[in-house]
């Protein structure tokens, strides 16, 4: 049998030179975000990172990729840079890539000799499921190194799993929520009539006018006016749309649109991968909020969804709020795991974390955009020197 082989893929470039072999471990491996396939990714990294340092760790046999780590540089505690896996507010794409027929141990602790050989004295795994096999198998790999790591809860996602039928899905929802849908049926009658749209089999060269479409209906609400939307955000629209593009490409994009009297008032951009929808980003027109725009389009496009018959989990992406828990079944818990892979610099710096994040929560922050997996102003890159 061949030997394992570590290789760090350092660009943009050289992710979409591998993605063959990457997008066939993504394939093989238990991870859904379509975000973490070779064209996806490399749009993210050249986006939010484009002059960064970029360290995708793989480990490769016979020239089959076994496992795949991306992590990228940043700036972080006070005269150190730090590392951090990949995935933001705009997009979540945090996860780690096995194949899920190789021997776990041996391909975790070659990337973890990656990750140890890095400069970084600190990595940041800002949001991931320890309860996931691989991720508790990578905990193991990092105390069997004896490596000091702080490990926090951060927040609960959503989601709605489907198991049964639509129908059988409504009986279990509040009398008041199914009276309030009905309600708003008939309220968009007398504005014309509500109807939704969904858009799948749309050519990557489509993209770009469907995309402002409905992104023009999320400025339109509260978002425009705080200047949080994707067309208030500077470089947002244009990373939103490169993205939707290679989406499109391999049919795993979906845009919804609620149009009320044949006008959008409420869009969804969502993805679909490996039996799971992730509703990515909503929003709606202000003009129609009595009628509670965004809610109606779910409650129609989870109907779809449900009598499709092939899509197993609705994933909201985000944290729970009041109007997601009327929608949801269950949820996964997101954690933060900063691991010190070296040892005089890991020691210090993870103390300097671990002595600063009391201040750094009680801080008041700015706004953010509507969080997918927000921001926490205790991370080790908020530790630092403003981001150049």
């Amino acid at each position: 049998m061949a030997p394992l082989h570590l290789r760090v893929l350092t660009s943009p470039a050289e992710l979409r030179e591998a993605a063959p072999q990457w997008d066939r471990l993504w394939q093989a491996s238990d991870c859904t975000l379509p975000s973490l396939q070779a064209n996806t990714l490399a749009v993210e990294l050249e986006h939010f990172r484009p002059l960064g340092a970029h360290r995708l760790f793989v480990v490769e046999q016979g020239g089959q990729f076994l496992g795949a780590l991306p992590v990228i540089d940043q700036r972080g505690v006070p005269g150190w840079r730090v590392g951090s896996v990949t995935g933001n507010c705009w997009s979540p794409s945090c996860d780690l890539l096995v194949d899920r027929q190789c021997d776990l141990t041996p391909v975790l602790e070659r990337l973890l000799d990656g990750v140890c050989a890095a400069h970084w004295p600190l990595v940041d795994f800002h949001a991931v499921d320890l309860t996931l096999p691989r991720w508790q198998a990578w905990r193991e790999a990092i105390d069997r190194r004896g490596l000091e790591c702080l490990q926090t809860e951060r927040i609960a996602i959503g989601v709605l799993r489907i198991e049964g039928t639509w129908d059988e899905y409504c009986a279990r929802l509040t009398r008041n929520h199914r009276r309030q849908m009905r309600r708003m049926v008939r309220k968009c009658d007398a504005w014309g009539g509500a109807a939704l749209r969904v858009e799948r089999a749309v050519a990557p060269d489509d993209v770009a006018p469907l995309l402002r479409r409905g992104f023009e209906v999320e400025n339109s609400s509260w978002k425009g006016s705080q200047g949080s939307s994707v067309l208030a955000t500077e470089g947002k629209l244009a990373f939103y749309t490169d993205q939707a593009r290679t989406l499109a490409a391999k049919g795993q994009l979906q845009l919804a649109f609620l149009e009320v009297g044949g006008e959008p008032a409420a869009f969804e951009y969502g993805w679909l991968s490996k039996g799971v929808y992730y509703a990515v980003k909503v929003g709606y027109d202000e003009r129609r909020a009595e009628a509670t725009p965004g809610q109606l389009l779910r409650w129609l496009l989870f109907e779809r969804l449900h009598n499709e018959g092939c899509w197993r989990t609705i994933d909201f992406v985000g944290p729970i709020t009041r109007a997601l828990s009327s929608w949801s079944n269950g949820d996964y818990k997101l954690s933060r795991l900063v691991v010190a892979p070296r040892r005089l610099s890991g020691r210090l710096a993870l103390a300097t974390y671990r002595a600063l994040r009391p201040l750094l929560r009680s801080k008041d922050q700015p706004p953010q955009p509507e969080p997918q997996v927000p921001a926490e102003p205790d991370s080790p890159a908020d530790l630092a020197l403003a981001e150049a």
